[in-house]
């Protein structure tokens, strides 16, 4: 939760001092919301499973906000690579070293091949439209949306294998939405 909740603000913030990408307040007042809300709903599960522990130890933390950090650098690349290249072009040469290595992977565990092959195909998909969003809006916002999927998967989490979904949870996951209604009422 850390990861995916810092990025949006590292994007933010190093968008528009490196980048000079213009966010409007309300954007900007979205990404802010959906991060929090994303440390809420994933805090919100931390906490739940281990209630012992009163507050992540700092060595987490750092490895958090590193992964956070290398999560925003990917997506600024990203950002700026689909101004100067096509989406579709940009995305297969991003993918051609896994494409290259994945029949050898294929010889070794033929048993993959069906779902790999789907998810493989869902992930270019996914990734083709945050390329595609990229090139309509800018970072910030569009990094922001992404780390949506944290509170899609809190709440499959609830109903699929019934974990206790509780108010700061909740409250995160509510958080998420209305940072998302500011973004695409900005």
């Amino acid at each position: 939760p850390i990861a995916r909740g810092s990025a949006p603000v590292v994007v933010l913030v190093f968008g528009a001092i490196a980048l000079n990408e213009d966010v409007s307040l309300g954007a900007a007042v979205g990404v802010l919301a959906v991060a929090a809300g994303v440390l809420l709903v994933g805090l919100g599960a931390f906490h739940s499973r281990f209630a012992m522990e009163s507050a992540q130890p700092p060595r987490d933390v750092l490895f958090g906000l590193a992964i956070g950090a290398v999560i925003a650098s990917y997506t600024l690349v990203d950002s700026e690579a689909v101004e100067h290249a096509d989406p579709i072009a940009y995305l297969a040469l991003v993918v051609a070293p896994s494409a290259l290595v994945y029949p050898l992977v294929m010889r070794t565990r033929p048993d993959l091949s069906v779902r790999s092959a789907l998810t493989a195909a869902a992930t270019f998909g996914a990734f083709l439209m945050v390329l595609a969003a990229f090139r309509l809006a800018p970072a910030a916002p569009v990094a922001a949306v992404r780390e949506t999927s944290v509170v899609i998967a809190a709440l499959l989490a609830a109903v699929v294998l019934h974990e206790h979904v509780g108010p700061r949870r909740m409250g995160g996951a509510l958080l998420v939405a209305a940072g998302v209604a500011a973004i695409v009422l900005a």
